[in-house]
């Protein structure tokens, strides 16, 4: 919740006052002085404490939120849809045309094999 300063002009007293955003008008409506009532008081906007409040947020925070969320699977899936694409018959590049490599670590393209599973065969493998 923010604070705000006021300084009143009749006797040069500096007091906060702490409200929400939507009641600051009729708080300052019935604002007085603290030390010798006057309603003659001004904002003091350089002592202010306003805090918090709005966060921005972008597109890129939100995806990122939003993809802690999910398991790797999960995201392994959903690279997977956004670039079956380049994978599917009759979406080939022209001839003598290449796909830009990014340096970006493809690691959840394609789902093929959790880890537990690749353990499981491994394990079978030294069994035999």
């Amino acid at each position: 919740m923010p604070q705000y300063t006021f300084i009143c002009d009749d006797c040069q007293a500096q007091f906060d006052i702490v409200c929400y955003m939507s009641d600051y008008d009729a708080t300052i409506k019935s604002l007085k002085c603290q030390k010798c009532n006057s309603k003659n008081v001004y904002r003091d906007y350089k002592s202010d404490k306003i805090s918090g409040g709005i966060v921005k947020q972008t597109l890129g925070s939100l995806a990122e939120k939003n993809s802690d969320k999910m398991s790797a699977e999960q995201k392994a899936k959903l690279n997977y849809e956004h670039n079956k694409y380049k994978f599917e018959e009759g979406n080939e590049l022209p001839a003598g045309m290449t796909r830009l490599k990014r340096n970006v670590q493809n690691k959840y393209l394609p789902v093929k094999e959790t880890s537990t599973k690749k353990k499981r065969k491994l394990r079978k493998k030294r069994r035999k």
